[in-house]
């Protein structure tokens, strides 16, 4: 759903319950798309998000390679988006590499409450600039024996 965002004057998706809640009950916004764009290169991903009564809120990137098979995931912290906030700009960095071949961008609304989120930018950014890389795949089985 769209609704236009007052302080930015921009359009915003909006993602809510139509009813009560469970806390474990969630709602997502996604997008994929091919990450031939930004192969190679080290991107940063920035968006706009307001949340109101909200249980928890997960802004997340995640990067697969030709099989669907999830190599890099990167999220937002939810314990900082909670409840009632204004305004704020998010965003972190990650790396898209040669075999990758989709892009997954999502934000999620877990239990009850109100999100909006308008303005995703993609941007390369110089390799200096620090990423973040949460559960990337292993190129072969490790720990096999549980003895780590």
């Amino acid at each position: 759903m769209k609704e236009e965002i007052d302080s930015l004057n921009k359009p915003a998706g909006l993602l809510f319950g139509k009813r009560e809640t469970h806390k474990d009950e969630f709602g997502l916004i996604i997008q994929k798309h091919s990450a031939k764009l930004y192969t190679g290169k080290r991107i940063k991903v920035s968006l706009c998000l307001k949340t109101e009564q909200a249980s928890r809120c997960k802004v997340w990137l995640q990067v697969n390679d030709l099989y669907d098979d999830v190599i890099t995931f990167n999220s937002l912290h939810e314990d900082k988006i909670k409840e009632t906030t204004n305004w704020s700009t998010y965003s972190f960095v990650t790396d898209v590499s040669d075999e990758r071949s989709s892009i997954l961008l999502g934000v999620q609304l877990i239990g009850r409450g109100k999100v909006w989120v308008s303005n995703f930018r993609f941007q390369e950014v110089d390799m200096n600039e620090s990423s973040k890389k949460i559960n990337i795949l292993p190129s072969m089985p490790v720990n096999l024996d549980f003895s780590e």
